[in-house]
């Protein structure tokens, strides 16, 4: 593949899997060069996840850009939750890294809800019908065999929280971003919205009726709709 062409990177968040952003890679034409990331500590149980860190996942995201760059001219990064704050230190610590940013409930400021603890919980059910919760369990890589072994992984979560603080701490680089927050995000504060909003290079989106972690069919086609916009702006599309 040539240096004309663009690349597609996908990292997912915190306990997240690569399906997640299936329905964006499957809205993408079949000669796309696509990577969906699964970051180290992930897909595995929890015993690998709470060793996991700062700074396996962002070297996974670097090596991961870094290589597409060697087969493509551009790429473009999608991440969800800390995946995003992962595409924005990448991008810090290589300038010109991506050319365009599409960030899915980006965590500049966390906030614990009611709705996050009850959804995780229930998630161990073992066919849950509410889609919020299936959404939350079918997104979690991690296995483990009740909720509250999550409580013993303190070292991945301290992390993010580390990751979130030296996000705010930067300046966010000028490259073209798209935000899409959710209006009914269960751990996402809707301050995270008004830190995009100052961002000069980034446009703002606040999703109806979505969570952390479940979006509607309406707000997966807005989504797909923008990263094809930035695939053709890219010159992906010949």
């Amino acid at each position: 593949m040539s240096g004309d062409h663009t690349g597609v990177l996908l990292v997912h968040g915190i306990q997240g899997r690569p399906e997640q952003l299936h329905f964006l890679t499957e809205a993408l034409p079949e000669n796309a060069l696509i990577n969906c990331l699964l970051l180290p500590g992930h897909g595995a149980d929890v015993t690998q996840f709470r060793r996991s860190g700062q700074k396996e996942w962002l070297s996974s995201v670097l090596d991961a850009a870094r290589d597409m760059r060697l087969h493509c001219g551009k790429v473009i990064f999608v991440g969800h939750s800390m995946g995003c704050l992962l595409g924005l230190l990448a991008e810090q610590k290589n300038p010109g890294l991506f050319s365009g940013m599409i960030l899915l409930c980006c965590p500049f400021s966390l906030r614990l809800t009611f709705r996050y603890l009850k959804n995780n919980i229930l998630s161990f059910q073992k066919e849950p019908s509410d889609p919020y919760v299936l959404a939350t369990k079918e997104a979690n890589s991690v296995s483990a065999r009740s909720p509250f072994a999550y409580v013993f992984c303190l070292h991945p979560y301290i992390e993010l929280l580390r990751m979130i603080r030296s996000v705010r701490q930067m300046e966010l680089p000028p490259v073209s971003v798209q935000y899409f927050f959710a209006d009914r995000d269960e751990i996402v504060s809707p301050h995270s919205v008004a830190v995009a909003d100052a961002h000069k290079a980034g446009s703002v989106h606040v999703l109806a009726n979505c969570g952390h972690h479940y979006f509607t069919e309406e707000a997966k086609k807005e989504i797909i709709d923008a990263l094809l916009a930035s695939y053709t702006d890219a010159g992906m599309v010949n």
